[in-house]
């Protein structure tokens, strides 16, 4: 466990509903929690490692899961983890490397907010680790190769949707609809900012031409790719995606902020 005293969703003596209920979800005639325990990172996630015995059906054995539930403090312009979950299941279907979803249920009363369950993912996603990894090192060139790879699977999504519905199709030219959002957010800020001002004005007199409507991660970066021996494993954090040109991803993934 972390010292992290931050309020929390999941109550590990309390894990009998949670059983219960993933038991019916999952068709088995009975699942065991055997630990749970919280992960670090996930300011906006909470996220918990939990060890399950699944007795019966389709996924009956031992399994390290990973329950992904809102934070008591959440952004309003994150997803919601039933959403979160849909992405995912999307993703998978395309053959990005996710984390494999197991169950999500949008039910308030059984710990406090929505959740979804997903596969947990082997190695890590800190830059301040990998830029030291000889593994990456090593493998460097064959990475980055994976890395646009599974980008573009992820942009081979494309609206209209039916399982994804609740992403908004953008009224104007993705480029230009992202300088509206931005400008509408500069706009509520109480004390002048000519300097982003002046920004936002440059950029609407250079909109380029759309690279076509797709599913966008929106922080896809260092941070959100786990990697493993110098291979990527999984893309996490699927709760801000939008439709919009795919030059969006490029352009965060090589931000030097990362």
């Amino acid at each position: 466990m972390t010292g992290d005293l931050r309020p929390r969703r999941l109550d590990p003596a309390r894990l009998k509903p949670l059983q219960d209920w993933l038991a019916g979800a999952l068709e088995a005639r009975a699942v065991a929690i055997t630990g749970a325990e919280i992960l670090g990172g996930g300011a906006i996630g909470e996220n918990w490692l939990i060890r399950a015995e699944v007795e019966g059906g389709a996924r009956a054995g031992s399994h390290d899961w990973v329950l992904r539930t809102d934070a008591v403090a959440r952004l309003d312009i994150s997803h919601d983890r039933t959403h979160e979950f849909a992405l995912i299941k999307a993703a998978h279907a395309a053959g990005v490397k996710v984390p494999e979803p197991v169950a999500t249920c949008p039910d308030e009363a059984l710990i406090g907010a929505p959740f979804m369950i997903v596969g947990r993912v082997a190695g890590t996603a800190q830059g301040r680790v990998l830029v030291r990894d000889a593994a990456v090192a090593a493998n460097r060139e064959a990475l980055v190769h994976e890395i646009g790879r599974q980008l573009a699977r992820i942009h081979s999504i494309r609206p209209p949707r039916d399982d994804l519905s609740f992403l908004p199709l953008p009224e104007e030219p993705p480029a230009r609809a992202q300088i509206t959002l931005l400008r509408r957010c500069l706009d509520s800020v109480s004390s002048p900012q000519p300097a982003l001002e002046f920004i936002l004005s440059w950029l609407e007199e250079r909109v380029p031409e759309s690279g076509g409507l797709v599913l966008c991660h929106t922080d896809f970066r260092t941070g959100n790719i786990m990697i493993d021996q110098g291979r990527l494993t999984g893309i996490l954090d699927w709760e801000f995606c939008h439709w919009g040109d795919p030059h969006f991803d490029l352009a965060w993934f090589c931000a030097r902020c990362w």
